[in-house]
């Protein structure tokens, strides 16, 4: 039997299908501005992370003029990994890179006869801020992070995130395909079966607004549905 509606069924493939993934890895996570870190977890020249979500092995640092950038973690003359510690601060990187991605001297100059080291930088990977949230692409010609983000800077203008500080974070290894995890706070509909002692006491899933906006940006809105309740956490 087929069922009409107006909006299509997803193939359960689409969860499920290790080719579709390996197709949502090439054109998705590795052509799609990620969140990185904060700015304020590299707080001075020379301090730098590995990060490796979309399986490649990519350093973010803080140059010497405290601009951050990312470079994938091999250098260019040998192939050789850059930095081994997951975070930490360093002058340079092996061999003899500085933290602009140039690379200065090789050891035995001798046994490199015409290598041009002005021509073996480090590769870049594309790194961009808003506020202090750093993002990465691995794609060279995406569109700017601001212009792909389209109407959301705009939105969170209000939030000041150049002033918004580091904290803390954490990290948690769950085995499911990432779009069930995404599908979860994409909608409300499921407060009142999986959320009836947090959050669905206090919000109105029914009074919830989606906006759609072009290239799969969207903004989700739901209002408080009692006037009167207050955060325990302010009292006292």
């Amino acid at each position: 039997d087929v069922c009409s509606s107006d909006l299509p069924v997803i193939p359960v493939g689409r969860y499920t299908d290790p080719a579709f993934l390996a197709l949502e890895h090439q054109y998705l996570w590795k052509k799609s501005w990620l969140y990185a870190l904060h700015s304020d977890e590299l707080p001075s020249p020379g301090s730098y992370v590995q990060w490796n979500k979309t399986g490649s092995p990519i350093i973010i640092a803080r140059g010497k003029d405290m601009k951050i950038r990312a470079f994938y973690n091999a250098c260019r003359h040998r192939g050789a990994p850059l930095v081994e510690n997951a975070q930490g601060t360093t002058k340079g990187f092996f061999c003899r890179y500085d933290l602009e991605g140039r690379l200065l001297a090789v050891r035995e100059k001798r046994d490199f006869p015409g290598l041009d080291v002005s021509c073996r930088g480090l590769h870049q990977v594309r790194c961009e801020q808003l506020g202090n949230w750093v993002f990465i692409n691995e794609d060279r010609h995406a569109k700017p992070l601001l212009e792909s983000l389209g109407p959301i800077p705009k939105h969170l203008e209000n939030m000041q995130l150049d002033r918004i500080r580091f904290i803390a974070s954490k990290s948690f290894e769950i085995a499911c395909n990432v779009k069930v995890l995404l599908d979860a706070f994409l909608e409300v509909y499921h407060l009142k079966s999986i959320h009836q002692n947090t959050v669905d006491r206090f919000l109105d899933p029914r009074g919830t607004t989606i906006t759609l906006w072009p290239k799969g940006h969207s903004y989700m809105l739901t209002p408080n549905r009692r006037p009167d309740w207050e955060d325990p956490g302010t009292k006292g």
